[in-house]
């Protein structure tokens, strides 16, 4: 399967869980994943129920995809 079929398999997934397109996306880094709990009407996805996705290997790590809003603006936060 090509690249392009990859991350087309994985947007449709998560779709069908979230239609909502996010504004803006935000990579938070070590340290920083208590971000994720500010946002409102969210949504998590487990990165190991993403196909395509990298199986997370750091102690501590959620390893989710939150979508929702933080004020009127929707978000995707990994």
């Amino acid at each position: 399967m090509d690249l392009y079929a990859r991350i087309m398999d994985a947007v449709n997934c998560i779709k069908k869980i979230y239609p909502l397109v996010p504004q803006v996306g935000v990579v938070l880094g070590s340290g920083l994943g208590e971000f994720a709990n500010s946002v409102a009407e969210q949504t998590a996805i487990g990165y190991a129920d993403i196909p395509h996705f990298k199986n997370v290997s750091v102690t501590g790590h959620a390893g989710r995809m939150v979508l929702g809003k933080i004020d009127p603006v929707s978000v995707a936060v990994l």
